[in-house]
Order: structure tokens, then C-alpha cells, then sequence
């Protein structure tokens, strides 16, 4: 289903007493059209300025033909509601200050019939006023409550872009009697409000891109066999990311895009068996290719048909599978959490789940308790096991669960885990303390968090938004700017924090000292890959020595064995032991090729399917190497004969 576009209408205050912020305040309002124009092409918006010299707007007009002169004056249409283009950003980036009376209730009626003379639309509508509100506005509260009732009438959201610094304070009891209309008004329709403290602030206060809550699931809560709750769950964050140019190729234009192509360029899959022996590629119908899943070392082929047989139960919904401790031995640590956050909360469409639901999370509240369940969230999703922790009911949102994704089938034999039983790095108490003071200095809050996700603006994305607008008015001509004052104010020390940081820091650097860590030793296995591993052995060998390609080698073939798809690479191996034979009697090595022996024989003993390998080796005549051949050898002539024949395998 597409997404409905959106008619804003924007107010801009030009008076006297927004004159030093204007220019912060235009270019907050060019970023957000920019923003419109890249990510929502179907939203439209309509620019008004108030406090301007010149009354320009259909209401004056309205009231003047009826013999009402001076009415809604110094409010200013620049721009009708239309798709916002490069004219917008054009009349932002050279708007002049005002001397009119900035009365921001006219124009919000303006707006509010901006909107009414659309007439009946899908679209979500919404006003946005950005303003410090030092002009004081006389208006009976009665007609306050009526502009609000029209306005929620008409499904309009009101959002407030306010300015309030330390150089507005001479105004501050116009400002507060402003506030006073605006917060009776905001209690009878839906608003947004954001309050920046510094000017340099505005040009953050709209988002680079808005993005809404994307429902990941909709279903039932399954809580018991007779209780079921209707749920909806989405991502608690969302990562705003640097926008990127699209990709066009000149094969575009009249072949079009095709499926699974780029452009007008068509991509495909060729498959070939290739045979190292015969060194040929044969080509492979697709018909005839087969899906396979690795076991450990094993390959195994599985056809589509029989996929199913394979997997989880993938009946769609959200299971509860029972509770655990928030907090002590039996709690589950947080670092078995595993990618985003997400938010679960009842489907506002079903009363009894919001009522149901609300109990469920102030139980889990007041008994200490997280939940575990089981979720699939479409049918072609193997199940996640998850952890949700209640958040109780505020002003800002309902009562809800906080979902995390645990681990349940990830295989981390591969990671190297560190292991944490060395006493050298055991943290003291002063290093712990060190430690804990260093976390408690450099924090930004509260009780006014600094830098808070939600209140600082991505400045790279506005810098950007801001040039391409200057760009366009300047006709592309002019430089990139060296400072923007965002950047700038965003990445800036926060010097209230940095004195106790400093002692922090240098406490520190004492108790955790640093220096030239050795280096560590080059794991040689991983220079012989498994493409052509007698090449690089040999490589190897005249690089880095008998001894440490030898041992390298050993390690590799018993990889390639328990690898191979069947056995096409028994051959392979077993030219690899034969050369590392070699090798180790030409360079005395023998207890290298020797303990490689009896490792493969121990890993291919009770593997049916690997046994014809151990053979193959036994009818080349591979036998370990004994004294007679190097003196070194631990291994007697008679024992080494008989070596294979006390291991033979039976089938």
C-alpha cells in the first residue's frame, strides 16, 4: 500500500525580535524542504512568513473585499502548497527580516484555511511555526479553544519549533504569556513540541530524514491456551544514514529494468563442475544444481524438495514460553543480546488486548520478571528466541515490551573465545576504580542530557542539504564553505564536563599504562589455502622453512579430507601426504608427518564415510618414516611395516 503524502504548511517569524535568529531559523526550514524533496517527493508544502512588511495572503484579501481593511496583516504567502522544489530553497536562502507585528494566532487561522481551501484529501495534514515567541498576542481564550476545535476537525497536527535563549530575555513575560495561549491550545489537538536553547541549535531541529515505526509483526501474543493478545511490534531505533547517489548505466534508457538486473543490464548464474584432473569445465544445467548445508566438516546435499523436512515449526506468532529474573545469578546477561532493539506493544485497535496487555507488563513490573518467547514473524522465518523486559505506561508511550533477540542455533565453534582465567588480567581495585571514575566524569546528563540520540541532529546530512540549496541559488558556482556552524557546535568540547574528565583520564592512563605490545606470531596455516595448497606449500616452504611449512601442511590435510564432497579431494590429500613425507625425511622432520598419521587415523575411524580415504593412503604404500630413514625417528622398521595393517579398516 503507498504511502499518503503530506501537506505542511510552514510559518516563519521575520519580526523585529526573531531578526538575530533569522538566518538560523530560514535554513532549519530549507534543510526540511530539502529533506522532503529527497526521501517524501510526494508530501507538498506551502512557506508563510509572519512579522513580514508585506500582507500577502488570500484571508486579508478575503476580509478586504468584505470592507474589512487591516486585517491578518504582515503574514506573507511566498510559496502555494505545491511539491516543494529548488524555488523554495531559493526564497529560504535570501528571505529578509520583517518589521509587522509578528502575531503567530493569525497566522495559524491563515494556515488553517491554506489547508481548508484544499478541500477533502488523504493526505496527512500539519502547521509547523518556528518562532522564539517574543511578540505578545492578545486573543480571548474562547477564541483560542475554537482555532483548536477547527484544527482537530480538520485532522491537523501543530508543531512547534521554539527558541528560548539567554539574548530573548528582556521578553520573557511577552514569551511566557505566549506559551500560556500555546500550551491551552496544544491540550485540545495533537502536537509535537521541540525547545532548542541556542540559535545554532535550529538548524537541528528537524530531522534530516523522519522515519516512522515500521511494523515488523501484527498477530497474537500467545500468552496461555485461553488468553491471546493482539500485539504489534516494530524497531526501537533506526539508523539515519548518509544518503548515497543512485546507480545509472547508459543500457537503462530504453531496455528498461529488468527482473534481478541493474539498470538495463540483465544478470544471471552459470554453473560448471570443475574436474582438476581431466582440467575441464563442464557446464551444469540448472535443473541439475542442488543445495547443500555444511555439518561441521561435511557437505551435504539437500534438495529443495526436502528442505522442509529439515527445519523448525514455523507456525507465525509470538509464543510465551515463560519468565525469568531482571536482576541477580539467574537473570540472563545482556551481552547475550543480539542485533536492534525492538518495541512490542498492544494493537490500539483491540481494547481488551490494551487492557490485557498493560496488566501483563505491570505484573512483570512488580514481580521483577523479563519474558522469553518464541517468535516467527512470517512463514518462511526460522524462529527467534527472544528476551523482553516491561516498560510501564508514561505521557510519551504505553506500556510496552522491550524484545531482544537471544542466541538459539548460531554456531561459534569457529570463534576464538579469549579466555579470562589468566590472573595478569584480573583488573585491581584501583584499576576498576579508574575505570568507574572515567565512565562517571565523561557522562553528558542528566538532568539535561547533552548530545541525547534524539536531540542531536546528523550534521554531515544538514551540511549537505544546506550546500545543494546554495548550490542551486548560486547556480552551482560557488565553493564548498570551510565552516558550518552545526558541525561545529555539534563536535565541540563540552567544557562543563572537561575538568573532571581530564583527571579522570589521566588517572586512566596510570592505572592501565600501555606499550609496544609483541608481535604476535603469524599463524603459517593460513597461508596454504585450500585452492591450490601444494603450490602454496611450496611457496611456503622456500619462505618460511621446512619446519614451519611442514607443520602448516599437517595441519591443512586433515581439513581438505573431512572437507571433501565425497571424494573428489582424496586424490589431492593424498598427493599432499606423499610430498610432506618427502619433505620431512629430506629435513628430519619425522615426527611431524608421523603425528599426522595417527591424527587422520583418529579422526577417520568412526567416520564411514571418510574410511575409503585411510585406504586409499594404505594402497599408495604411505607408511610412517622410522629410524632407517632418519635417525631422529621414534618409529622401528617393523613397527612402521605393520603400521597400516593394525589399522586396517573393515567395512
Amino acid at each position: 500500500m503507498a504511502r499518503k503524502g503530506q501537506e505542511i504548511v510552514l510559518l516563519l517569524d521575520v519580526g523585529p525580535r526573531m531578526h538575530p535568529h533569522l538566518a538560523h531559523a530560514a535554513r532549519a526550514l530549507a534543510d526540511l524542504l530539502t529533506s522532503k524533496m529527497w526521501h517524501r517527493p510526494r508530501d507538498e508544502a506551502a512557506l508563510f512568513l509572519y512579522g513580514s512588511s508585506t500582507t500577502r495572503n488570500a484571508v486579508a484579501e478575503e476580509m478586504a473585499a468584505a470592507g474589512e481593511e487591516g486585517q491578518y496583516e504582515g503574514i506573507e504567502e511566498l510559496h502555494p502548497m505545491g511539491p516543494p522544489d529548488g524555488q523554495y530553497l531559493r526564497t529560504l536562502h535570501s528571505v529578509q527580516p520583517g518589521d509587522g507585528r509578528a502575531d503567530w494566532f493569525d497566522a495559524l487561522a491563515v494556515a488553517a484555511a491554506a489547508l481548508k481551501a484544499r478541500g477533502h484529501t488523504t493526505a496527512e495534514k500539519s502547521i509547523v511555526v518556528l518562532s522564539n515567541f517574543c511578540e505578545r498576542v492578545e486573543v480571548e481564550p474562547d477564541d483560542v479553544s475554537d482555532l483548536a476545535g477547527r484544527l482537530q476537525q480538520m485532522g491537523v497536527r501543530l508543531e512547534l519549533a521554539k527558541l528560548y535563549c539567554a539574548e530573548d530575555e528582556e521578553w520573557e513575560v511577552d514569551r511566557a504569556h505566549n506559551l500560556n495561549l500555546l500550551a491551552a491550545m496544544c491540550t485540545e489537538l495533537d502536537h509535537t513540541e521541540r525547545e532548542v536553547a541556542a540559535p545554532v541549535d535550529l538548524l537541528g531541529v528537524f530531522r534530516a530524514h523522519e522515519v516512522g515505526a515500521t511494523t515488523t509483526f501484527a498477530g497474537v501474543l500467545q500468552v496461555t491456551k485461553n488468553v491471546a493478545v493482539q500485539v504489534k511490534m516494530s524497531g526501537k531505533t533506526k539508523q539515519e544514514k548518509f544518503p548515497g547517489p543512485a546507480t545509472e548505466t547508459e543500457a537503462q534508457a530504453e531496455q528498461g529494468l529488468v527482473e534481478g538486473g541493474v539498470g538495463g543490464l540483465q544478470r544471471a548464474k552459470l554453473f560448471k563442475y570443475v574436474d582438476e584432473e581431466m582440467d575441464q569445465n563442464v557446464e551444469i544445467p540448472d535443473e541439475d544444481v542442488i543445495g547443500a548445508y555444511k555439518y561441521g566438516a561435511n557437505i551435504v546435499p539437500v534438495p529443495d524438495n526436502e528442505k522442509e523436512d529439515y527445519a523448525f515449526p514455523r507456525d507465525k506468532g509470538l509464543l510465551l514460553l515463560g519468565f525469568v529474573d531482571a536482576e541477580g545469578e539467574q537473570a540472563l546477561p545482556r551481552h547475550y543480546y543480539m542485533t536492534d532493539t525492538r518495541v512490542l506493544v498492544a494493537d490500539k485497535a483491540w481494547d481488551a488486548s490494551g487492557v490485557a496487555f498493560a496488566a501483563l507488563v505491570t505484573a512483570m513490573l512488580n514481580q521483577g520478571q523479563h519474558a522469553v518467547l518464541r517468535l516467527v514473524r512470517t512463514a518462511r522465518e526460522r524462529p527467534q528466541l527472544c528476551i523482553a523486559a516491561p516498560v510501564a505506561a508514561s505521557g510519551a508511550a504505553p506500556a510496552h515490551l522491550l524484545v531482544n533477540v537471544l542466541p538459539f542455533m548460531e554456531d561459534f565453534r569457529d570463534y576464538k573465545f579469549p579466555s579470562f582465567t589468566k590472573k595478569s588480567w584480573v583488573p585491581s581495585e584501583e584499576q576498576l576504580e579508574a575505570a568507574r571514575g572515567l565512565v562517571l566524569a565523561m557522562s553528558l546528563g542528566p538532568p539535561q542530557e547533552q548530545l541525547a540520540p534524539e536531540g542531536t541532529p546528523y550534521p554531515q546530512v544538514h551540511r549537505l542539504y544546506y550546500e545543494l540549496g546554495r548550490r542551486f541559488v548560486s547556480g552551482g558556482d560557488e565553493p564548498l564553505q570551510d565552516e558550518d556552524p552545526l558541525f561545529e557546535h555539534v563536535f565541540a568540547p563540552r567544557w562543563g564536563t572537561m575538568p573532571g574528565a581530564e583527571a579522570a583520564a589521566a588517572a586512566a592512563r596510570e592505572a592501565f599504562p600501555m606499550g609496544q605490545a609483541a608481535k604476535a606470531s603469524r599463524r603459517s596455516r593460513r597461508l596454504i589455502g585450500s585452492d591450490a595448497p601444494l603450490a602454496d606449500f611450496e611457496s611456503l616452504l622456500l619462505d618460511a622453512g621446512p619446519e614451519e611449512a611442514c607443520s602448516a601442511l599437517a595441519e591443512v590435510i586433515p581439513e581438505i579430507v573431512m572437507g571433501s564432497m565425497g571424494e573428489s579431494k582424496f586424490d589431492q590429500a593424498a598427493e599432499l601426504v606423499e610430498r610432506l613425507r618427502e619433505v620431512c625425511v629430506t629435513h628430519e622432520l619425522p615426527a611431524v608427518f608421523n603425528a599426522l598419521l595417527c591424527a587422520l587415523y583418529g579422526r577417520l575411524k568412526d567416520d564411514p564415510v571418510k574410511k575409503p580415504f585411510w585406504r586409499k593412503l594404505e594402497n599408495r604404500g604411505v607408511q610412517p618414516i622410522d629410524r632407517t630413514e632418519v635417525e631422529a625417528s621414534q618409529m622401528e622398521p617393523e613397527a612402521a611395516s605393520q603400521f597400516f595393517s593394525q589399522r586396517h579398516f573393515t567395512d
